[in-house]
Formats: C-alpha cells, structure tokens, sequence
C-alpha cells in the first residue's frame, strides 16, 4: 500500500471514530476560542430532506460539534503554514499578526447604505457625520506580499464620499492612520487598538473645530487573543494588550445598557478581563442601545448608529459630550429619526469592510 493510500485510510479511520465520538458527547452550545454560537442538531423534516437543508445544516452541525476542533484547527494551520500559505481561515498569517482578508465589496450594497444615510439625513433635517474605518490590509499593507490583491480603499473611500448629498459628511481619518509609526490594529483581532480609536477620535474632533481632550493609558491586560487567532487557528501567536484610557480631566459617568435598565458609573466591565473575548471590557461588548451620561452638562449631546468598532471610540468621546447615545442596528429595529433631532451631533460609525459588506444600515430610517 502506498502512503497515499494509507493517509486516506488514516484519515477515513480518524473522521468515522470522531464522528462515532461526536454521538457519545454533550453537544456544546458556544465557542469561547471563536466567540461564537455553535450549531446544535438539526430538526428534521421530509421538506429539509428534499431542499437539501437538513443536509447543509448536519454538515455544519458535526463541523462545529467535532471533537477537539480546536486542536484540529491548530493542525491545519501548522499545516498549512508548512504549505508556505499567507492565507489561512480568512487571514493573512503573518510571523508577528494576523491581517483579516478584504478582497470584495458588494457596489449595490454600498449604493444602498448611501442612500439611506442620504435620506436620514433629510428627515432628520440635520448634518451626519461619517466614520469608515480602513482595515489593516490597507493600513498595514507593508507587511503583505505585493502580490496580494485586496481592496482599495483609499479609492474606495472617495468614491463613498462623492456620492453622499452635502449635508452628510465623510471624516477623515484614513491618512491619519495612515502616517501613524505605531501599530494601530490588534495584532489577532480585526479591530483597531487604543492608539487607533485615538487617532480616530482626534480626526473626528478635527472635524468638529472641537479641542482634543488628553489622556491616560494604562495596561490592564496582555491576554487578549482576537476574533482572528480563533478564526485562523494561529494559537500560537503572541497576544494583545486591552489598554484603560481615562481624561486627564476627571469626568464622572452613567452608563445604561437597555436590556437590563441597570446603571453603571464607568464605561468599562472589569469582569469581562477575565473571559476570552476581553475586547468586551469596552461597554460590555454589543447592545442595542447604550446610553451614556457625563458631568459635561455644557458639552453638546450626540447619536452614534455604528458596530463594534463604537466600543472602544467611547472612552474617548465621554471627554467631549454630555450624553452620548450609541445604536446598533444589528440588534435595534425601531424608527430613529425621531430620536435622532432630540441630538446635537448625529455620527455613523462603521468599519469600512462592515459598511460594504452588511445590510445592517437598511433598518436606519
């Protein structure tokens, strides 16, 4: 028998015993390594049979539910990388990060959101702001082959911007990041870091003629491992520092999450420094809404409509308002031009892949 006739048999041995295991263990509801909910046992039904879903959804089902799939990721990565392959689980693998992949965007979709963000604009009857981020593959793209084919989105960027009316404006922040000598995203998540919000911030208020407040760093964590290690299986990459930032100028605050109704006076959850996703320590991770209320009574009030990317630009925008309300469209259904003229400032924030890539901005209205 030849070897590779006897990989086959080795492979085909290890998936009938791992699949025979799968049947004797508890199935397990949520991944802490890739944060995400894991798929259970699909219900059967003549319908699923015939369309093919039931056979798509057991296909994930014993995917996610495979014993010791975080060790078998890690396998496939180390092979992989032996391989010599830059890409690996929707990310360029690097010796010292992880740079998520953006290769397309979706022209419609992107039409779609300026449209809508077009027309809040005139029923609010008020000026928006808008933050896209850039993602690493821009910003970092020294570190990748030049044979790597990803967006453009500088270009990408501009086009966006020429196309919204003149009461909404694109802020600028893309040279900014750009000219930084500093690391500005993590190095195993797809978020930038403290220093990138920063720069962002300091565009933003640049934006607004409005003065830039100072502050304070302090590292509070080195074990923060990114969606990125978990998506690529890279276990073996150093991780990152989750950093507090404070106003030199103490400020006091009331933070709400609207599922609970119970206050808190920080915008930080020391608790989540002690669960895998410690990007979480920023306003507790994703919610609906969040309002936040600082002893700036003087300071203007503003919306913020914006993704994950929101939670660590908030420790810097509690310098400069007085109450700061922050929507999620992913999870939040209602009517917010209403909502929005009782706001000073009204802001879109949204990382760039995000806005053109999900539909998220359809329900802003």
């Amino acid at each position: 028998m030849n070897m590779a006739k006897r990989l086959m048999c080795i492979f085909f041995l290890v998936f009938v015993f791992g699949f025979s295991l799968l049947q004797l263990l508890p199935d397990q509801t949520f991944s802490d390594q890739e944060n995400r909910v894991l798929a259970q046992f699909p219900e059967w039904s003549i319908e699923s049979m015939k369309s093919g879903q039931f056979a798509d959804s057991m296909e994930e089902y014993a995917s996610d539910q495979f014993p010791f799939r975080n060790a078998w990721i890690l396998i496939n990565n180390l092979y992989e990388r032996l391989l010599m392959k830059l890409e690996i689980g929707g990310s360029y693998v690097l010796s010292d990060r992880l740079i998520q992949q953006f290769h397309t965007v979706d022209d419609a979709l992107i039409q779609k959101n300026v449209d809508k963000i077009n027309s809040f604009s005139e029923t609010i009857g008020k000026p928006v702001d808008v933050l896209l981020i850039p993602t690493a593959s821009s910003i970092d793209r020294e570190h990748l082959s030049s044979f790597v084919n990803d967006v453009d989105q500088k270009a990408l960027l501009e086009s966006i911007s020429n196309r919204f009316h003149p009461t909404v404006s694109l802020v600028e922040c893309y040279d900014r990041l750009d000219a930084s000598k500093e690391d500005v995203y993590y190095a195993t998540d797809h978020h930038y870091n403290a220093h990138g919000a920063h720069l962002v911030y300091q565009s933003y208020m640049d934006h607004l003629n409005e003065q830039k407040a100072d502050f304070t760093f302090e590292k509070v964590s080195d074990g923060f491992c990114g969606t990125l290690y978990s998506s690529s299986g890279a276990y073996y990459m150093p991780c990152d520092e989750i950093v507090r930032i404070d106003p030199v100028n103490h400020i006091d605050v009331q933070v709400e999450y609207e599922e609970s109704g119970v206050i808190f006076d920080s915008v930080y959850k020391d608790e989540k420094l002690n669960v895998e996703d410690k990007y979480t320590y920023y306003l507790d991770g994703n919610h609906s809404i969040v309002d936040i209320t600082t002893s700036l009574s003087d300071k203007p009030s503003l919306l913020v409509v914006a993704d994950s990317y929101s939670h660590l630009m908030a420790p810097y925008l509690i310098a400069n308002f007085s109450e700061i309300r922050i929507v999620d469209l992913r999870y939040y259904r209602l009517v917010l031009s209403e909502q929005a003229q009782q706001y000073d400032q009204v802001l879109i924030l949204y990382s760039l892949e995000n806005f053109s890539q999900d539909e998220g901005l359809s329900w802003l209205r």
